[in-house]
């Protein structure tokens, strides 16, 4: 289908004001404009089991009004667990790098955790976007179908400058 008649919902964790995942929320603004109808639901929780139960009910109900042709999850763990498990749509994941990589300062149970719930996640991606080619490598399936497409600084409004210029500017 043509993006342009299509509803996507897209699932980002976290709260919808402040700046926490603010380049899923840019690229959500960015393709909302192209679609004809969309919207974005934000994952309260990743941890509390009953707050968990609640999104999901609320998440049936955005379901219902939206009916949307293609879920868009940004970042794996529990929300690629959960958007994987909630519906039956279209799912395309972007994995932004602490949902594949392993992070310094977690438990190790909690990191084998996370890593395969979002590689478990991966098996029910219709499409799987990677922000890099090393944390495509780090999928455990579907590696070679996943799209590499970066993610992050705005290079219309950020450029690359000397450092020891923009220090002493600073």
């Amino acid at each position: 289908a043509n993006i342009l008649h299509m509803r996507v919902l897209f699932i980002i964790p976290g709260e919808e004001s402040g700046n926490s995942m603010i380049f899923s929320k840019r690229q959500y603004a960015s393709v909302a404009t192209y679609c004809e109808k969309s919207a974005c639901f934000f994952l309260k929780s990743r941890t509390n089991p009953l707050v968990l139960f609640q999104e999901f009910l609320r998440l049936r109900k955005v379901m219902k009004e939206l009916q949307p042709d293609l879920i868009h999850c940004h970042y794996g763990t529990v929300t690629s667990f959960f958007s994987s498990i909630t519906n039956l749509r279209p799912l395309i994941i972007t994995y932004h790098g602490s949902d594949l990589n392993f992070v310094k300062n977690e438990a190790y149970y909690k990191e084998v955790f996370r890593k395969f719930l979002s590689n478990l996640s991966a098996l029910r991606a219709r499409g799987i976007i990677c922000v890099s080619e090393p944390l495509r490598k780090k999928l455990w399936w579907k590696k070679k179908n996943a799209l590499i497409l970066p993610m992050g600084v705005n290079t219309d409004v950020f450029e690359p400058m000397d450092q020891k210029k923009v220090r002493a500017e600073l």
